[in-house]
């Protein structure tokens, strides 16, 4: 009783020293809470709750009932104040950050005083005594100042119809789990200051303490992801990345950022993470009294209270800086030398600024040479050991015994970016969200066929690190990738790139081709599944066994995801071809036997056949999920969606996303296919005729040089137009050539594929021609353009004398 009377007074006495803080802490959670509430209630009506209601106004215009619309009325005032209060919205988190700092701080900012610390250890008080008062005095001004002005927000909602039922679940939830962080917050900055003799330094501590080690993490994540060329996308930045598990929970500051990620209603997939939350406030709690039980009198005024903490401390702040220095001149220049020269002025600087810090004395910058010279060869050594890769990590090849499975992303079989999943929601409407290609890849695949994986990743590894020192050490990005430059032909969409393969300066070209990017994933029999990419390796040099994969049903299944849609699921089948959109009907047994005659002839397609043939037309296979996706996203039917993109000839535009194909090609020699859609008057390979076009315009800028303005040069002007003109009377003066005479219309078609087409097989081999680059415009009748490129095959004397007086000879620069 005696002791509890003790605490008590002493708690009160505190509390009137920090008057201030109570005050201070009070007004600002008042000004937040119930006043912005009242705030946001009132902009929210004034504006009909837009932000609120999918961006639509939410107006009573009597189309739906009194009792319904005051129920919706309800709930959106509902979800304004949960976005204002609810754990993880508003200012609150902010507050309580700020908060952990300023009355952690001045909790104990007498310890940083010689006179106040003689005082205070004076009293009659055990000293668990005197900090359990300070330390809890900080906790109850916070969390009582919170939940008095949450009571005064509750009352806020109630005085606009919310329901206290509908808010104090998610009010009580907040209050509980930000408090929590709070603690975990407010006991780390005890903990800088029980460690420090100086405020200046203590809060310097707390903010070491709250951002450096998730920052180390972060940096050594991305020293991985620069200098490990064969990275796997985004490995070491992912969610799967043991790198960044440390930037996500190794500070109580980036564990609070997390867990406000989180939903009250989704805690339970979380519980692992609280229970450390919650098992971390009495351990740091129970270090503070610990430290503060061992920490010297004589402690105040110096900048370290424990004289056996500075080197380590230096010592991890100094390397952490010295990377972070060589990180950044490594970015500017690309070059060893300056890497080593960022970490050592790094090192020099932040080992210097310590010591000033540590002993208030410029004289003692170099007080431990010992330890500069520790921190400068250990530096060195981690920045040279990511460049040079002594890990091992970029040569890696597993034992063909230590793998169970493989799967191969090879980037331009499938050059879609992702798969659309739709999820229905508490109204009926759909939401739809992306998965990228590479983890359905990743999940379907299951190649048995390890030999050949084995043989296609290792010569990939071995151009990789062949190469490695010049990608790593060109000039920047672009440089980087100098032995694959590339042009992408009529800024076609998708893996159309043009590349320059693999030649350096006094070389001779080289035949390789269809270079891609690769991505292998193996599934080792302990458990771990390792990824490795190898960028611009060119399937020519492994094509056996690349032939050998492609045939396999394994690799079909898993690349394709179209083998396994469900026939059942599929409403109706769209084709398309040089621009026209035609739709199947929307007889579901109709489309199921396209459907399934299409996943037959995928399945036997072979790269012969690839190499060979150019899809005739795109077809599409619209399922019932996204079709009332586009009914909805377009407020009307299919067949009027479909009608209006006819003059875009973009399914893309309307129907996910520009960057999604979700088109799939027809090859002349999916027999089955055509035979259905011939059935339904559909006619693959009927549309793209010179019977149907009125002109083609030609666009020969590519082969015309540009001069440092920017601007062609040798663009004709005055009289050599004038020369030009008579020379090609299809010369329209602005860098186009355009055709309407029907016999140079077929010329030039024999000659040409749709772009859209072309574009879906990276494997078709055409002949060698001087007309690569140069793209062309097709006008139809009914006014539709569609963009073309030319193969190489039919390009006869009869077609090359079409762009006489064209400098078309500089267009062979340009190569597929």
């Amino acid at each position: 009783m005696i002791y509890g009377n003790l605490f008590s007074k002493l708690l009160k006495e505190d509390l009137k020293r920090r008057t201030w803080a109570v005050a201070l802490t009070f007004l600002v959670f008042f000004f937040s809470l119930p006043i912005g509430l009242a705030l946001a209630l009132e902009g929210a009506e004034n504006t009909n709750y837009v932000s609120f209601n999918n961006e639509r106004p939410f107006i009573n215009d009597g189309t739906i009932p009194e009792a319904q619309f005051r129920e919706k009325l309800l709930s959106l005032r509902t979800e304004v104040v949960l976005s204002q209060a609810g754990f993880g919205n508003g200012l609150a988190p902010f507050l309580l950050i700020v908060a952990a700092l300023v009355i952690g701080v001045s909790s104990f900012s007498y310890l940083h005083n010689k006179q106040k610390v003689d005082f205070y250890h004076s009293l009659p008080v055990k000293r668990e005594a005197l900090f359990g008062c300070q330390f809890m005095g900080g906790i109850l001004m916070t969390g009582v100042a919170y939940g008095i002005n949450l009571l005064l927000l509750t009352v806020v909602a109630m005085a606009y119809g919310v329901p206290l039922g509908a808010i104090a679940g998610s009010l009580a939830g907040g209050w509980a789990f930000n408090m929590l962080y709070f603690m975990l917050m407010y006991a780390t900055v005890v903990i800088a200051m029980m460690m420090t003799g100086n405020m200046v330094v203590g809060i310097l501590a707390a903010g070491v303490f709250f951002f450096f080690l998730p920052g180390i993490m972060f940096l050594l994540s991305a020293y991985c992801q620069m200098f490990f060329v064969t990275t796997a996308r985004y490995m070491w930045t992912n969610e799967h990345s043991p790198f960044w598990w440390g930037v996500k929970y190794l500070s109580p500051f980036s564990i609070y950022m997390e867990a406000l990620s989180w939903k009250l209603k989704d805690l339970g997939k979380h519980v692992p993470e609280l229970f450390c939350s919650v098992a971390a406030v009495p351990a740091l709690t129970l270090l503070s009294l610990w430290l503060y039980r061992i920490r010297p009198s004589e402690a105040a005024g110096r900048a370290m209270a424990f004289r056996r903490s500075k080197a380590p401390i230096r010592l991890i702040m100094v390397i952490g800086f010295g990377l972070s220095g060589g990180m950044f001149f490594w970015i500017l220049q690309n070059r060893v030398q300056w890497g080593i020269f960022g970490a050592v002025v790094s090192v020099l600087l932040s080992h210097c600024i310590i010591e000033i810090i540590y002993h208030f004395d410029f004289k003692k910058l170099f007080a431990n040479k010992l330890q500069l010279g520790l921190s400068l060869v250990i530096t060195i050594l981690l920045f040279l050991s990511f460049r040079f890769d002594w890990y091992g990590y970029d040569s890696y090849l597993p034992k063909k015994e230590s793998v169970v499975f493989a799967s191969l992303d090879v980037e331009q079989d499938h050059q879609r970016r992702g798969r659309p999943e739709f999820t229905e929601n508490e109204d009926g409407a759909l939401t739809m969200k992306y998965k990228p290609m590479y983890v359905y890849i990743e999940n379907n695949m299951k190649l048995s066929d390890l030999d050949s994986v084995l043989a296609i990743v290792e010569e990939s590894r071995d151009r990789t690190l062949e190469g490695r020192d010049r990608r790593l050490e060109g000039r920047n990005a672009q440089k980087s990738y100098a032995a694959a430059s590339y042009t992408t032909i009529g800024g076609a969409d998708g893996p159309t790139a043009v590349f320059l393969a693999g030649k350096q300066e006094g070389e001779q070209e080289t035949e390789e081709k269809f270079f891609t990017t690769i991505t292998v994933c193996y599934e080792l029999k302990d458990g771990r599944k390792v990824s490795r990419e190898y960028q611009n390796i060119p399937i020519s040099s492994v094509m056996d066994a690349y032939r050998a994969i492609y045939g396999s049903q394994e690799y079909k299944e898993g690349l394709y995801d179209i083998l396994g849609q469900a026939p059942s699921e599929v409403c109706q089948v769209v084709y398309s071809e040089a621009g026209q959109m035609m739709s199947a009907g929307e007889d579901r047994e109709i489309s199921k036997r396209i459907l399934e005659a299409y996943q037959s002839d995928l399945m036997e397609l072979s790269v012969e056949e690839r190499m060979a043939e150019l899809p005739l037309g795109r077809i599409s296979f619209v399922t019932d999920a996204a079709a009332k996706y586009m009914r909805q996203k377009n407020a009307g039917d299919l067949e009027e969606h479909l009608r209006w993109n006819y003059s875009y000839q973009s399914w893309e535009e309307l129907n996910f996303s520009q960057n999604y194909d979700y088109f799939w090609p027809v090859y002349p020699s999916f027999t089955r296919t055509i035979a259905l859609l011939k059935q339904q008057d559909i006619l693959p390979g009927t549309y793209f005729v010179p019977d149907k076009v009125d002109s083609v315009v030609l666009n020969v800028l590519p082969v015309l040089q540009r001069d440092d303005s920017g601007s062609y040069s040798d663009l004709p002007k005055g009289e050599g137009l004038e020369a030009l003109k008579k020379l090609n009377p299809n010369y329209r003066g602005d860098g186009f050539l355009e055709f309407r005479d029907q016999k140079d219309i077929k010329t030039l078609m024999d000659a040409m594929a749709q772009e859209d087409c072309y574009s879906l097989n990276y494997l078709y081999d055409p002949p060698e021609h001087s007309l690569k680059g140069i793209t062309g415009s097709l006008v139809l009748s009914g006014g539709r353009t569609v963009t073309c490129v030319f193969t190489g095959e039919h390009v006869t004397p009869e077609l090359l004398k079409l762009f006489e007086g064209i400098p078309i000879e500089k267009a062979g620069d340009l190569t597929r």
